[in-house]
């Protein structure tokens, strides 16, 4: 039952990849590096529902720990440029602060500091064990510790989707943003915390197709509201 929750994770994930990949957008490489973004995003959250979800046929096979190596490098390498994609879209909406070459230095330094973090922390010890919960064996990490890089990234893009709320009045990204923060803290020591993971992992993508599209036909110094 719950290998087929997984699965229509997966599924949802699939339907948002293909539609994002179709959604008309400008050519511009501030609309277009946040859709690759979003992409590398949903590629990763689908493969790993895909192989959460296969565990249940094929967790005894010798090549399944191997399938499993990808879900993690792809979480720790995608999503630090969560920041960067504030960053876009700040930058995109006309605030005056996206045009500031340090708030683009300050968004670069967090993702590159969490990148670095991810690798060395989360990576370069990665030993994978069972780990059984609601009849579902996953692969996990033996050696994990706090995603400080995760909250970190997460806490920035709050601060950051705030700030664009109180500008612009867009507070789409600002609750997909709390929502899965909430979501995940709350559920962080629960059995079930992967899917509810799982679940706000969508909500919160969707904030970010959303505030994408929102803000793909405007131009920087659109609005002399978000200026002030």
């Amino acid at each position: 039952m719950i290998s087929l929750l997984n699965l229509s994770f997966a599924l949802i994930d699939l339907c948002l990849l293909v539609y994002l990949l179709k959604m008309p957008l400008p050519k511009q490489a501030i609309i277009q590096l946040p859709r690759v973004f979003i992409c590398a995003l949903l590629c990763g959250m689908t493969y790993d529902n895909l192989v959460v979800a296969s565990g249940y046929w094929f967790i005894q096979e010798s090549w399944f720990a191997t399938i499993n190596i990808p879900r993690f490098y792809l979480h720790v390498l995608v999503l630090p440029f969560l920041s960067l994609f504030t960053y876009a879209i700040i930058r995109q909406s006309g605030i005056a602060l996206g045009k500031s070459p340090l708030f683009f230095a300050f968004c670069l330094l967090v993702t590159i500091s969490a990148l670095a973090y991810g690798i060395s922390h989360e990576l370069v010890n990665l030993q994978l064990v069972e780990k059984s919960a609601f009849g579902i064996t996953r692969m996990s990490n033996a050696n994990s510790s706090a995603p400080m890089a995760t909250i970190v990234t997460n806490i920035v893009t709050l601060i950051l989707a705030g700030y664009l709320w109180r500008k612009s009045g867009w507070k789409i990204l600002f609750l997909g943003a709390l929502f899965i923060f909430v979501v995940n803290g709350a559920s962080a020591t629960q059995a079930w915390g992967f899917l509810a993971g799982n679940f706000a992992e969508i909500i919160f993508v969707l904030s970010l197709i959303t505030t994408l599209k929102h803000f793909s036909t405007s131009t920087t110094g659109a609005t002399q509201e978000a200026t002030k």
